[in-house]
């Protein structure tokens, strides 16, 4: 959030709380690699309206530069936090973690498809939404594994999103 990308989003911000500013850039390099997106969430909005949306590096669009992350999930994952939801490894092992019932607590973010050791709880067995076995946050858009990996969504987050919205942006200005 340079005073270049807030003069950016000033300039050129269209609609109201219920509008996503989608923003498309490049983003400099810092001493730990690439960054992939920034969003803003819903509860933000009130005091900074022009500044709403949401940036992707241009390298994390389709046929971008940034290898396993250039399928275009970063603009996923950065909608999600503009809905209010929290990364899957969001507070490590609280109990609470990102907010979401069925979204098991992880250690910290998973770095392949599939790593059930990175589970609170490894031997907490959920059922998988999309297949048989357990779930694990490595396949969730909300997590920071490759776009390979990433494919859902949890019921609880569709509802968490939905609260968020009606709360903070559904008829706000």
């Amino acid at each position: 959030m340079s005073r270049a990308d807030r003069q950016m989003r000033r300039h050129l911000h269209r609609g109201t709380a219920q509008t996503l500013n989608i923003y498309i850039k490049s983003f400099p390099r810092n001493r730990d690699g690439v960054l992939l997106g920034h969003s803003r969430f819903p509860w933000q909005y009130r005091g900074h309206r022009t500044l709403d949306g949401v940036e992707v590096n241009v390298d994390g669009m389709p046929g971008g530069r940034a290898r396993g992350f250039n399928l275009g999930d970063t603009v996923i994952h950065e909608t999600g936090h503009w809905f209010g939801l929290l990364h899957t490894f969001q507070n490590g092992c609280d109990p609470y973690n990102d907010g979401v019932a069925d979204t098991p607590a992880e250690i910290d973010t998973a770095h392949a498809c599939g790593d059930p050791a990175n589970l609170c709880d490894p031997t907490q067995v959920l059922p998988a939404p999309d297949g048989p076995g357990y779930y694990d946050p490595a396949f969730n858009f909300m997590e920071y594994t490759p776009d390979a990996c990433m494919r859902m969504f949890t019921a609880g987050q569709h509802e968490r999103a939905a609260n968020m919205f009606m709360h903070y942006r559904y008829g706000r200005r």
